[in-house]
């Protein structure tokens, strides 16, 4: 099981004490320890079962970095006496040390001006830069990718992901039309499909989607069983949500 979840949260939790504690003192990060805690108790079904819990990278801004730092504390301390059962991977350390994004963008800079005309730097230095400023400036350098490479489906597929993102569901879709072309079947390109049918509100043709890109190369996901995504400390039971792809009993 891969779970990822903390990015959204920074609301009120009631302690056992009975008040409501703010984020990001003492008291709320013992009870979002608490909460996870009893997330991961969830999942551990039997002894063969094994939990990857990621860490919230770093965000841009600092008010949500702090909640980032007291989220990743709390599960720390939640997963910290499972053993090998639960294994909380320290994203942040590879993807924004120190809070930073930049030394991917000044390579991928450094790699244009040598080559103006490779189109795997410029979506490297779009999808380095959806950390930092995820504007024009995205959208920009993944249309260049392909420009310089009509037939570059991972640009088309970031590009889908990045409109997706920002509520264009049409644009996005004729980028996933246009991936299907070059590589028909991917995964990705259904999985993608899934997060635009939710965004319109056809959960029935998402759930589709996500069975076949599932069912399409079940080696990328070999002991998936569930994708949980939530945010624990929300209030309203329509904020969790859980996706379960089980595989086919063929007996």
């Amino acid at each position: 099981m891969v779970i990822f979840v903390g990015a959204n949260e920074g609301f009120p939790l009631k302690t056992p004490q009975g008040p409501s504690a703010d984020c990001c003192t003492p008291d709320w990060a013992a009870a979002y320890a608490n909460r996870v805690r009893t997330m991961m108790q969830t999942y551990l079904t039997s002894k063969d079962v094994r939990v990857y819990w990621l860490l919230v990278m770093a965000p841009r801004d600092p008010e949500r970095q702090k909640i980032a730092r007291a989220v990743n504390a709390a599960v720390r301390v939640a997963g910290a006496n499972y053993g090998s059962q639960i294994r909380v991977l320290d994203m942040p350390a590879i993807f924004t040390p120190d809070g930073k994004y930049q030394d991917a963008i000044r390579a991928y800079n450094q790699g244009i001006a040598v080559n103006a005309n490779f189109a795997p730097n410029y979506m490297g230095r779009a999808l380095a830069n959806l950390g930092i400023d995820p504007s024009t400036v995205v959208i920009d350098d993944l249309d260049k990718a392909i420009e310089l490479d009509p037939d570059y489906v991972d640009a088309y597929l970031e590009r889908a992901a990045y409109l997706l993102s920002e509520g264009e569901v049409d644009a996005a879709r004729a980028d996933l039309m246009a991936a299907e072309a070059l590589f028909p079947g991917a995964p990705r390109i259904y999985m993608l499909n899934a997060q635009a049918f939710i965004l319109e509100g056809n959960y029935t043709e998402a759930l589709k989607m996500a069975k076949l890109a599932y069912e399409t190369d079940r080696t990328l996901l070999p002991a998936l069983s569930l994708i949980h995504i939530s945010e624990p400390t929300r209030l309203l039971s329509t904020s969790y949500a859980v996706f379960c792809l089980q595989q086919k009993n063929n007996k």
